[in-house]
């Protein structure tokens, strides 16, 4: 962040400053009698790399442990999370979360950001939604952009499929590339990527044809929102 934001310095004082355990300091002794990051601290920091990463703000106090929604979403994206930190596995990197609107989708997909970052401090979190994606990918002035997004550790795609019908576009000529390309890129350097639709998958493979082969010959995780709660598929 260029400049810290006043939500920033809200939650700063929220999380470190009333903090309990260190005082506000941000830091506590450890077991081996050293100074290590407070939970506050940690807390802190993943926040700061979701706030750099263009996270939008209303997502950033989202906690996966503290995550309003089903169970055993929680304990898959532990384990999910686990996966991503030990092996780097390539057939588990992309993660489609697909399902209506106000679901909660992009607040888990933040809240598993921020574990990661948990997991791994250094770990910088990029949030792009697919038709800012789109651009960036055609826009032939920024060629380095599209490398830009695929460097960094961490990737949320998110409202795939808004980008294509906002202008009634035909999304397997274009939409779809942009996204495929960062995807594929991801898979290269074992980046894990969360794609977010409002569709099913159903509808995801009906709009963009044959241009997600390459996603759906390999794979994949899912976890799709109904009426009442998400149906998860570890495969």
């Amino acid at each position: 962040m260029n400049k810290v934001s006043p939500k920033f310095l809200t939650l700063k004082s929220q999380i470190i400053d009333a903090c309990s355990v260190c005082g506000g300091q941000g830091w506590k002794v450890g077991s081996a009698g050293i100074q290590v990051p407070c939970s506050c601290m940690r807390e802190m920091t993943a926040i700061a790399a979701i706030a750099k990463g263009n996270v939008p703000e209303e997502y950033w106090a989202f906690v996966l442990d503290s995550y309003p929604g089903d169970r055993v979403v929680k304990e898959q994206m532990k384990i999910l999370l686990d996966c991503w930190r030990t092996t780097g596995d390539a057939k588990y990197l992309t993660l489609f979360l697909t399902g209506p609107y106000r679901r909660g989708k992009t607040s888990l997909a933040v809240s598993v950001a921020k574990a990661y970052v948990d997991l791994k401090p250094d770990s910088t979190v990029r949030y792009i939604t697919a038709r800012e994606l789109e651009s960036v990918h055609f826009d032939s002035n920024n060629h380095r952009g599209i490398y830009e997004i695929a460097e960094v550790d961490f990737l949320i795609v998110d409202e795939l499929g808004k980008e294509v019908t906002a202008r009634n576009a035909d999304p397997t000529k274009r939409a779809m590339r942009g996204v495929l390309d960062i995807i594929i890129r991801a898979r290269r350097t074992s980046q894990p990527t969360i794609v977010i639709s409002n569709l099913d998958l159903e509808s995801i493979k009906k709009w963009y044809g044959n241009n997600l082969n390459i996603i759906f010959t390999n794979d994949f995780i899912t976890a799709h929102w109904t009426d009442k709660s998400p149906q998860i598929n570890l495969r």
